[in-house]
């Protein structure tokens, strides 16, 4: 696990704080429907919430004059399915907040099928995020993000393995983050849909545990194609074959940016 951003000197550091995040919802569905069988598994303090999931202990850097937040946070989701031809875990969730525009950051694990060969990347650009102006705005030392709109980059959509096409929205993301050890963090979205996790919502506490047909709908089909996924029938057959032949695709890591003090500085 790479070390969260140091603050600069004199500024605030991100203390603590947690990001919501589903994934993508239709993918969820197709992962604990009848086509893929398989499940969802969280662990590192990961839960379960009603939006999806929520990773915690974010740390990070601030800097209000810049407006820019960069954290990162613990935890992390697996879907696996198609008798373990499919798997693919994301941990080690960050956000890189600049004006209004982000970027959503993961480790990538996936399985290559023919080969069994496991294939991890570092600090994958997974997604495009846009903010609202003055977003990043603290209250009572509390940065809060909500209902962040999030686009599928290239490096992502290779982690799905050629589900999604680059640009296809993902589940918004939420954060909140505390800039002292004293300000308390919003509740955000709690309880479960219907799944069940690790510890229950809100929890930072506890192992692993499964999420096993919470997120079915629809007379629990767990169709790609009668989610909202925007894939014809003819493709989604494809795909699933496609996963079942060669698992998740490798993704290519890009490199997180950091913060350079010394350069801002000068600058």
């Amino acid at each position: 696990m790479t070390p969260p951003p140091m603050p600069c000197d004199g500024a605030p550091g991100v203390v603590d704080g947690r990001l919501d995040w589903g994934v993508k919802k239709s993918f969820r569905e197709y992962i604990t429907g009848p086509t893929a069988n398989g499940k969802i598994t969280l662990s590192g303090g990961a839960t379960k919430n009603a939006n999806g999931y929520r990773f915690p202990h974010g740390q990070g850097s601030y800097d209000a004059d810049k407006g820019s937040l960069d954290a990162k946070f613990a935890g992390a989701v697996r879907f696996t399915g198609h008798e373990g031809a499919l798997d693919l875990k994301f941990s080690d969730l960050g956000i890189e907040v600049n004006g209004t525009e982000g970027v959503l950051i993961a480790d990538v694990r996936s399985k290559d099928r023919t080969t069994g060969k496991v294939t991890t990347s570092d600090a994958v650009r997974l997604a495009e995020l846009t903010t609202d102006s003055g977003a990043l705005e603290a209250k009572d030392d509390v940065i809060t993000l909500t209902d962040v709109p999030a686009a599928l980059t290239a490096d992502g959509a290779k982690a799905f393995g050629g589900f999604y096409d680059a640009g296809a929205a993902l589940d918004p993301v939420g954060v909140a983050v505390s800039l002292d050890e004293d300000a308390t963090l919003p509740g955000g979205p709690g309880g479960g849909d219907g799944g069940s996790g690790a510890g229950g919502a809100g929890s930072t506490g506890g192992g692993s545990g499964a999420v096993t047909g919470g997120d079915t709908t629809g007379g629990g089909t767990g169709s790609l194609a009668s989610t909202g996924a925007g894939i014809p029938g003819e493709a989604l057959i494809g795909g699933a074959a496609a996963m079942v032949v060669t698992g998740a695709a490798a993704v290519f890591a890009a490199a997180r940016r950091r913060t350079d003090c010394s350069a801002t500085d000068g600058s």
